[in-house]
This record gives C-alpha cells, sequence and structure tokens, in this order.
C-alpha cells in the first residue's frame, strides 16, 4: 500500500476461523521509559473514539473472538482470531482500535495499579529476581521486563503515552497479515478504508527496511 504497508493474505478452507495481526516495529526498544510500550498497548485496547471498553469486549468475546496485543524487543502487534462469520466487524474493530484510541487518564490509572501487582507478584519468585537481574546487567535497560520496574510504571503519564503513540505506533511502517476463511474482495476494501490517511513520517526506519528485505526474500501467495 502506498505509505509504506505491506499486506499479506492467505485464505484456507479447512476450518472457518481467521487470524489477523497488524504488525507496528520494534515499539518496546525506542521506549524512553521501561514499561511506557506495555502500557501504551494495554490502554489502546481500553477505548475508541467509539467504543468504551467494555463495549469493545462485547463485540468481540461475547461473538467468540479475542483481540490482544504483542509486545517483545523486536516487534510489537495487535491481533483477533475470529469465527469466520463476522471476521470483518473484527478487522474492522481491529483498525478503531489502532486508528483512534481514546487514551483515557482512568484507564490508564488502572492499567498502572494492574501493573504493580504483577511486577510485585513477579519479584516475589526467587527465579524471576536472579533472571532480572542478570538481564539488566548484561543488557542494561533492555533487559528489563516487558511491564518496566515499579518506579518506572509510576513515572508514565498520558503525554507520555500519546507522544510514543503518535511517533512509534500510528506514524510506523506496518504489515497486515490475514491468514483463514475471509473472502478477500471484502477484507481488501476494509483495509483500504481503514488505511487510506496512513503516512509514515519515516518511511527509512529499520521495520520498514526489514519487511522490503522479507519480500525480496519470498515469493508472497495471496
Amino acid at each position: 500500500l502506498s505509505g509504506g504497508t505491506a499486506v499479506l493474505l492467505k485464505t484456507t478452507r479447512h476450518n472457518k476461523l481467521v487470524s489477523a495481526h497488524i504488525f507496528f516495529g520494534n515499539v518496546k526498544s525506542q521506549e524512553p521509559i521501561p514499561g511506557l510500550a506495555h502500557q501504551t498497548l494495554q490502554l489502546m485496547l481500553k477505548g475508541t473514539r467509539a467504543y468504551t471498553a467494555q463495549e469493545i469486549a462485547l463485540i468481540s468475546e461475547s461473538k467468540g473472538a479475542q483481540i490482544s496485543a504483542d509486545l517483545d524487543w523486536d516487534y510489537a502487534a495487535f491481533s483477533v482470531m475470529s469465527p469466520q462469520f463476522n471476521f470483518e466487524e473484527q478487522l474492522h474493530l481491529l483498525f478503531e482500535i489502532l486508528n483512534h484510541p481514546r487514551l483515557d487518564s482512568e484507564e490508564l490509572k488502572k492499567i498502572q495499579f494492574e501493573t504493580l501487582q504483577n511486577l510485585k507478584t513477579r519479584q516475589e519468585q526467587t527465579f524471576n529476581t536472579a533472571y532480572d537481574r542478570l538481564q539488566k546487567e548484561l543488557f542494561g535497560n533492555q533487559g528489563l521486563p516487558v511491564l518496566g520496574t515499579p518506579d518506572s510504571a509510576q513515572k508514565i503519564n498520558l503525554s507520555d503515552i500519546r507522544k510514543i503513540y503518535s511517533e512509534q505506533v500510528q506514524n510506523q511502517a506496518k504489515v497486515i497479515s490475514i491468514v483463514g476463511h475471509f473472502n478477500p474482495r471484502k477484507v481488501k476494501k476494509i483495509i483500504r478504508q481503514n488505511t487510506s490517511d496512513w503516512k509514515m513520517k519515516n518511511q527509512k526506519n529499520s521495520f520498514q527496511g526489514e519487511v522490503n528485505q522479507a519480500f525480496k526474500e519470498i515469493k508472497i501467495k495471496e
């Protein structure tokens, strides 16, 4: 697509499920505060311009679908696993989460509380404590858990969230990957509708370079 987005579609007919992922680069490695990428992705799931967190859960879970965020050092992604009969609705919702997150301050407080509880539980396990210290010694901040630290988790504010969303999510080159039992014509139309205004500020970023190289090395079949 224009703007640097790659689309990979593969139709199958052996079951009635569809899996979709939207990858958008190494957000975690670019975060200025440990744990910021994690809180940003989780907050994006907690409401959009059109839907509250409760409505998102109702639209997806009540129809057998699951929407989630994935985060590691070399990639970040939003994904949906959905039955074939309502995949198009779920794909629209996935794009709504990515394009128009509400980024609400009250929801951020809830996420930070949950993060602190998870970190506390993690630190109560001797192996995790030793492992985290070793990773920190070897790799610095890159060795910290995805959740960050108790101190860093509490320092994150809404302006930090909005900044990393704008710079590392909204304006990053993306890869859209969809596999399963779906109608290619209808899915392509949904993709075009929801990506028409995607403009990447930095189309020469490393993630886009990796995408371009992948397309040179493999043959993509729709």
